[in-house]
């Protein structure tokens, strides 16, 4: 069973999504009016699937997303939930997945991005302003894509996986940490 549905928040200028399970999209929206989410809930129960529900406060300058319902019975993952973040691409986002994959894309705002276990993708706009990135899994691959006029100082950080860093790091520029515990790391340009 699949229950799918929409709803939009005034803008923000940080946005801090949490998840505990599903995949988590996030998109750099060149629209300053709003922040929307898609959400799929996913259940092999129907009634789990329709008890699941949002949850978000909104602060002077930020706003906590999260979703609250029957996530796990009997000791099993019983539902989860994928979701489409838009947010103007000038807002910080801070995501937070215990199980699922992270992708982000275009965002020109500050990032920070961590799954338990999933991969992650990082995507940076072409004229990213912020300043600082950390992005992270405990396991799982790890993959950024800087565009070419993007200057970073990298911080990436391997316990068990190869590292590919295909773009050099300058020091003094904005910080990207970039880290998996048990995975690949792969930092390269984007096209």
């Amino acid at each position: 069973m699949q229950r799918t549905y929409q709803q939009r928040f005034p803008a923000a200028p940080r946005v801090h999504l949490q998840v505990t399970t599903g995949t988590v999209t996030v998109v750099g929206s060149a629209a300053e009016d709003g922040i929307a989410i898609d959400v799929a809930v996913r259940s092999r129960k129907p009634f789990l699937a329709s008890q699941m529900r949002t949850i978000a406060v909104r602060t002077a300058d930020t706003l906590d997303i999260a979703f609250e319902g029957p996530f796990v019975v009997d000791g099993r993952t019983a539902a989860s939930v994928d979701v489409t973040l838009y947010v103007p691409a000038t807002s910080a986002c801070e995501v937070r997945n215990s199980l699922g994959d992270v992708v982000v894309r275009s965002l020109l705002g500050n990032l920070d991005a961590h799954t338990s276990l999933g991969y992650l993708r990082v995507g940076l706009h072409p004229d990213w302003k912020g300043d600082t990135i950390a992005a992270s899994t405990n396991l799982g691959d790890v993959r950024m894509a800087v565009p070419p006029n993007v200057r970073l100082q990298l911080e990436p950080n391997t316990s068990l996986g190869k590292q590919r860093i295909e773009i050099p790091s300058y020091p003094g520029y904005p910080v990207a940490r970039i880290a998996t515990d048990l995975g690949n790391l792969a930092i390269a340009t984007s096209h």
